[in-house]
């Protein structure tokens, strides 16, 4: 029992943070984008390194996950402040986009700035699509289902309103859900044998 955090982080935490990078199309080179600091964006950010990302940024609104990322050599956004996350990067790569994001944060998304304390279930998917260049990849490891606490009752569905139109002229590469081996598993979560 005194191991069952290695064993969760090793199982299910940082293969799903691989999975999204490996949907947005992480590769040597890359610009990446980590919404959320949790511990799955954490590990993306990780994972990002040996992937042989050139930079990568995490946003969050908590100050100690984004020291804690910073600490491993990553740029940080914080989502606390009322800058538009396109200039926030900017700031940062000298261009308002990336290569490549990965949204690890789902439908407990909230607004930025003023906004951060109102829920908005698709504003991480919103964001990270904003966020990719033409031609890049958004990886969506977030889970994006029925949420009680959302505002509205679409939403409270599982119904999310995306700026698709916006992403659209980008040709973008919108890929997510679970990998591979938990599809496989069905509802139970276990990997085959």
């Amino acid at each position: 029992m005194e191991k069952i955090r290695d064993l969760a982080l090793l199982s299910d935490i940082l293969p799903t943070a691989f999975h999204g990078l490996m949907e947005a199309g992480a590769k040597p080179g890359s610009t990446v984008y980590i919404a959320g600091a949790g511990p799955v964006g954490r590990c993306g950010a990780a994972a990002a390194r040996p992937l042989g990302a050139s930079c990568i940024i995490v946003g969050d609104y908590h100050q100690d996950r984004l020291d804690l990322v910073k600490n491993n050599g990553c740029e940080t956004i914080d989502l606390n402040q009322d800058v538009p996350l396109t200039d926030q990067i900017e700031a940062i790569l000298g261009e308002p986009m990336v290569d490549c994001a990965v949204d690890y944060v789902g439908s407990e998304a909230h607004g930025i700035g003023r906004e951060a304390e109102d829920m908005n279930p698709a504003y991480a998917i919103n964001q990270v699509m904003d966020a990719t260049r033409a031609g890049g990849a958004t990886g969506v490891i977030g889970v994006y289902g029925p949420n009680p606490l959302a505002s509205s009752k679409a939403e409270q569905e599982g119904t999310f309103s995306l700026d698709f139109g916006k992403a659209w002229i980008k040709s973008p590469r919108i890929t997510g859900g679970l990998p591979t081996s938990a599809r496989a598993a069905g509802s139970s979560g276990r990997a085959p044998l």
